[in-house]
């Protein structure tokens, strides 16, 4: 089972990526906020949990939640911290994590948490796999409609199309020739704007509907979805 855990002591990152390689995890290691945010727009293959250390040197780690969430919606995150007091974990858990353990912590600690993640991902991994769902807006893959707080949108099949590409891997970049390769088939289109007017569209069509996720882009990287 794959994990990303985010931990700047090199001494405790290689404490668990033993200790978990026993117990039969592969671990994957970032150790600042940067290198979390370049593994997100990179192919990599999506974690099970992430485990968080509340403080990455001065940054402080949990800032990295909301953007966890919606670039792995049925990933668990379990933080580490020092901070052991209730209103701090209450704090945590408020932002959208599954569990927190204080530091110090024992590895039968650690496991058994870490174990009640995977059972809650599990659980959530056993909705509807022909829905997609992010923040309010809801695609029905079946049906070919989406809502977004429980308004329809009026979307052409392209536009669909699109949005169930984006909404598939939240966070994930992807580029013009990818979106025209995956939604058009089209491997190479350089003289016409179709994605950009579909994206446009798209965004409009969202706003009007009180939809609580964005199509954000950058340019020549291309665009992603997030909440």
């Amino acid at each position: 089972m794959h994990l990303l855990l985010v931990e700047d002591d090199p001494r405790l990152s290689q404490y668990m990526r033993e200790a978990l390689g026993r117990e039969g995890y592969t671990l994957e290691v970032c150790s600042s906020i940067d290198e979390v945010n370049t593994y997100m727009v990179m192919e990599r293959e999506s974690p099970r949990v992430v485990i968080l250390d509340r403080m990455l040197g001065r940054a402080d780690g949990a800032a990295l939640i909301p953007k966890l969430k919606t670039r792995y919606p049925e990933a668990g995150i379990l933080v580490l911290s020092s901070l052991d007091m209730p209103s701090e974990k209450a704090r945590i858990i408020d932002a959208g994590a599954d569990e927190y353990v204080s530091k110090p912590f024992s590895l039968d600690e650690l496991t058994a948490r870490l174990r009640l993640v995977v059972r809650r991902s599990a659980r959530a991994e056993e909705g509807d796999p022909a829905l997609r769902m992010l923040g309010n807006l809801v695609l029905d893959l079946k049906t070919q409609n989406a809502t977004a707080a429980g308004h329809k949108l009026d979307l052409t099949r392209k536009e669909f199309q699109l949005l169930s590409l984006l909404m598939d891997s939240p966070g994930r970049v992807y580029n013009r020739f990818q979106i025209l390769d995956r939604v058009w088939e089209i491997e190479r289109m350089t003289e016409s704007n179709v994605v950009e007017t579909t994206i446009k569209n798209l965004r409009r069509k969202l706003e009007e509907a009180g939809a609580s996720v964005r199509i954000e882009s950058r340019r020549n990287m291309g665009y992603w979805i997030e909440t």
